[in-house]
Order: structure tokens, then C-alpha cells, then sequence
């Protein structure tokens, strides 16, 4: 789905107890970001996100797992650890 910067902010600021926001350190509110979302939460935002952020029209792109396996080799190749900006040991 796509959102607004400012409402990715307000996403962040907001997120529900037990989910997690991985994204950007740096925001820009005027962008358009694209969240990955499992299906549940893509069909009902309204049971998960701030009542006053717009998200897009949800998009069948792939499986989750399937984002985020994506989101992990590009981080590889980066030489980032998954979860943290530290460079990885040895990783040219």
C-alpha cells in the first residue's frame, strides 16, 4: 500500500502494541512511501493504523515472506546487518 511521508510519521508515532515499523531512519513528509503489509491489515487499516491516515488501494505484489527474503539480500549486499545499520565483519 502506498502512504504518504507524513502519514508514515504518524504510522511510527502511533504503532499498535506487538507490531513492528521497519523502515527509514529519515522521513520525508511530502514522499510517497510503499508499505508491506500482510493481508489482514492491508484489507482492514482501519483496525491497525491511525483512524486519520490514508493509505492506498492494497496490491497483491507477493507472499511477505517473499518482501522481506527481497529486503534481507539487499541488505546482504550492502554489507548491513538485517536489523542494524553496523557493517558486517569481512563483508567487502
Amino acid at each position: 500500500m502506498d502512504v504518504t511521508g507524513a502519514d508514515l510519521l504518524r504510522i511510527r508515532e502511533e504503532i499498535k502494541e506487538g507490531w513492528t515499523l521497519i523502515g527509514p531512519e529519515e522521513v520525508d513528509p511530502a514522499e510517497t512511501y510503499s508499505l508491506a503489509l500482510n493481508k489482514r491489515t492491508a484489507f482492514h487499516p482501519e483496525d491497525y493504523l491511525p483512524l486519520d491516515v490514508t493509505v492506498g488501494p492494497p496490491s497483491f505484489l507477493s507472499e511477505i515472506w517473499e518482501v522481506l527474503d527481497g529486503y534481507a539480500r539487499q541488505r546482504t549486499r550492502a554489507c548491513l546487518y538485517l536489523d542494524d545499520d553496523r557493517r558486517i565483519p569481512g563483508c567487502y
